[in-house]
């Protein structure tokens, strides 16, 4: 399952789900039209999505979040972890100061409360019970590498990919660097 970032919502990631399929991945919807923030019903509605694509297929989901989308990744295997088989952050802002990032702003604007107080009790910075890898770009040029990339305690791989951040998820080399990873899910 594919989550996007803020501001944006599954047709975003069109490009990384189309993608994916193409290399024989079943991929999902996250089922998000336009996200401003984080919200607890819409991470209620994304650990039901889990079950159901777990129900339904036999089989634990990967995760992708691209952006704030990983942080709903990060948050998803801390508490489904039974359900999830491992999640893929895009250049998500997960470690360190939820600052240190030049959405944050935009972020407190938009939201009801701010990037330090979310509405979901979980520390994304600490390492999901799951395989988790951290994917950034030195290019990133919204989100700080230091966020992204984390401290080697908060995932289990790093992959730096070479595009901006906005070209995690639509540009094909940083899709493939994705893709290639993926395709190597630990037993």
């Amino acid at each position: 399952m594919v989550i996007p970032g803020m501001m944006s919502g599954d047709s975003s990631t069109a490009y990384l789900r189309r993608s994916l399929e193409a290399s024989g991945f079943d991929v999902r919807k996250s089922g998000i039209t336009f996200q401003t923030g984080i919200e607890a019903t819409r991470f209620g509605s994304l650990q039901a999505r889990v079950l159901n694509i777990r129900e339904a297929t036999g089989k634990k989901p990967l995760l992708v979040g691209w952006s704030l989308g990983g942080l709903y990744a990060r948050a998803l295997a801390h508490a489904a972890a039974k359900d999830v088989a491992m999640i893929m952050s895009l250049g998500s802002p997960f470690s360190g100061p939820r600052t240190a990032n030049r959405a944050w702003r935009l972020y407190n604007l938009v939201n009801d409360h701010s990037v330090d107080s979310p509405p979901i009790a979980i520390d994304v910075s600490c390492k999901p019970p799951v395989f988790t890898i951290a994917a950034w770009s030195r290019r990133d040029g919204i989100v700080s590498v230091a966020s992204a990339q984390g401290l080697p305690e908060e995932s289990d791989e790093t992959l730096e990919l070479p595009g901006s951040h906005f070209d995690l998820g639509t540009s094909s080399r940083c899709v493939r660097p994705v893709i290639e990873r993926l395709g190597r899910v630990p037993e």
